[in-house]
């Protein structure tokens, strides 16, 4: 029996942001392509059975992101964005989280199911700069893509702007048990979907591009890479899509309108689905 196809987005054309009056249309790169960075999968401190010890530093830095000056960025164990962190459903992760920013922050679990409102890293959980928080909490959930960002309020959204973006991922034996690509960097590839509006000197300027329903900007940026290539080695290829923008919705395809397989949403897996085309 042959698979139905889904070639429409997931909702209506009438829906789309590009109809807001806001809108900012993304533009064709013109500097050259570039290999596709691959956020390195973070370290632990230590490991002692199934507790597992991680210092977490929200750091400043800056990257070479266009030719000329770098741009100035936030970043976890990173100038950019941030490592990749792999958790097991049952471990305990031990948190040192330090901030060496300018300005409070705080370091939010997206999609983990742990409690609130400390370990959870919401706006209630704030490091002040130059201080340090120790929070503790145990994976009990479903195998699933999640993401650590900033959440002081009311400075979520510059924060995410400036970088504070890293992957997570959740693993458990029923995902180990499937015949999926889990090669890290080679066939299991994260994707941070990203916008910015680059000013003088290569610098990003979140008040002058304020929106009160968001920021966007006309550059498209894949995990901190402008025009990204990635050379594909595998038969099978798993992208991890994350929406890591302040406003901007992503409509997806390949640009043969290549086939693929959806096998999960938001924090969870879902029966496989064949598309052209998500968002």
């Amino acid at each position: 029996m042959t698979q139905p196809v889904i070639t429409d987005y997931l909702f209506d054309e009438a829906a789309y942001n590009t109809h807001d009056g806001g809108y900012i249309p993304l533009e064709k790169p013109s500097t050259p392509p570039q290999p596709l960075a691959i956020p390195a999968i973070a370290t632990p401190d230590r490991v002692d059975g199934k507790d597992v010890y991680y210092t977490i530093t929200a750091q400043t830095g800056e990257v070479q992101l266009l030719p000329g000056a770098k741009t100035k960025t936030w970043g976890y164990n990173a100038p950019l964005l941030g490592q990749t962190f792999v958790y097991r459903d049952g471990q305990t992760i031990h948190l040192h989280l330090v901030n060496h920013l300018p300005e409070v922050t705080t370091f939010h679990w997206h999609g983990l199911d742990i409690p609130g409102p400390i370990e959870d890293g919401g706006c209630h959980a704030p490091v002040y700069p130059g201080e340090s928080r120790d929070v503790t909490f145990t994976i009990n959930q479903p195998a699933s893509t999640d993401w650590l960002h900033a959440h002081p309020c009311p400075s979520t959204a510059e924060q995410v702007w400036h970088g504070l973006a890293a992957m997570a991922i959740v693993q458990d034996e029923h995902e180990e048990s499937l015949p999926l690509p889990r090669n890290y960097g080679v066939d299991d590839i994260p994707l941070i979907l990203q916008d910015r509006r680059f000013h003088e000197d290569n610098q990003w300027d979140y008040r002058a591009d304020y929106d009160p329903d968001g920021v966007q900007g006309p550059t498209a940026m894949i995990n901190g890479t402008i025009n990204p290539y990635f050379d594909v080695t595998t038969q099978k290829v798993r992208l991890r899509i994350l929406n890591g923008s302040n406003r901007r919705e992503w409509r997806l395809h390949f640009s043969d309108d290549l086939q693929f397989t959806q096998i999960a949403g938001d924090n969870s897996y879902c029966r496989p689905r064949y598309r052209s085309r998500t968002s």
